[in-house]
């Protein structure tokens, strides 16, 4: 069940490193820089977006349950 919820899910950080590249891009080329954040926010809507801590707890609670095996 974990597994099939991370599957569905993409991180905070990359959403906000893509954020970044469409600012950087929106400097250069803006009507390419909406098509991509529209992208994005589309992303974000239909995935959980999993914050920074939990993936922070879910490498920890991983990297346990590989030590005890």
């Amino acid at each position: 069940m974990r597994d099939e919820l991370l599957k569905s899910a993409v991180s905070a950080v990359t959403v906000g490193v893509i954020q970044a590249g469409i600012e950087i891009t929106r400097e250069q080329d803006a009507t390419k820089a909406q098509a991509i954040e529209a992208w994005l926010n589309q992303l974000a809507q239909s995935y959980r977006v999993l914050a920074a801590t939990a993936l922070t707890h879910g490498m920890k609670t991983l990297g346990s349950q590989r030590s005890e095996s």
